[in-house]
């Protein structure tokens, strides 16, 4: 299902989207679904990543960020 969302956006960044979306021969609306689609993996992959991370701090006993660039020096 499809819904409808209304956002406010400021007139540079509605330019911006307009001209990107010209230049991909995209619709506005579909630009924005894509972006926010890319988004939400990265925010995903990067919630992943500090969870590996703080799992091998715990591992490893890392604490400060000069355990960890110890750590990835050996």
């Amino acid at each position: 299902m499809i819904k409808t969302l209304n956002i406010s956006l400021p007139q540079a960044l509605i330019q911006e989207i307009d001209l990107l979306a010209r230049r991909q021969a995209s619709s506005r609306s579909e630009l924005i679904r894509d972006s926010l689609r890319a988004y939400i993996v990265r925010a995903k992959m990067l919630e992943k990543t500090f969870a590996i991370g703080n799992e091998t701090a715990k591992k490893y006993g890392l604490k400060t960020e000069g355990d960890v660039y110890r750590f990835l020096e050996r």
